[in-house]
């Protein structure tokens, strides 16, 4: 139910918006389509990490990124890619993140569009 009330929601904002600022919707279009090129430079260390937390979340069947917590200090680049996963940096880098995961992780990719999960990023 809720993700029925909030996509409906999302779809007057939008439109909303678009009267509002036409370019301003239609540049945000343009960049989920193509969001920046990131060079992530995960070390392997933290490739293990992530495979740890992809492999988690296959075996829940969930797609927790809230509860992702890497240590900024020891694995400054999986952070950042965390970060942005959660939401907690600039938009077009969060597409980025959910991009770069997706190619890295086709299983995870078929799992977020069983759940739905695609519909609900940004």
């Amino acid at each position: 139910m809720f993700k029925a009330v909030k996509k409906h929601f999302m779809h007057w904002w939008n439109l909303r918006q678009m009267r509002k600022n036409p370019e301003k919707v239609m540049q945000l279009f343009r960049d989920l389509i193509q969001p920046p090129e990131v060079d992530w430079s995960l070390s392997n260390e933290e490739k293990l990490i992530l495979d740890s937390y992809v492999a988690y979340f296959l075996n829940t069947r969930t797609m927790d990124y809230e509860g992702m917590d890497v240590d900024k200090n020891n694995h400054p680049n999986l952070h950042k890619l965390t970060l942005a996963l959660q939401g907690s940096s600039d938009q077009k880098v969060s597409w980025a993140a959910y991009d770069y995961l997706m190619l890295e992780y086709p299983d995870l990719e078929k799992l977020a569009e069983e759940l739905g999960e695609e519909d609900d990023w940004g």
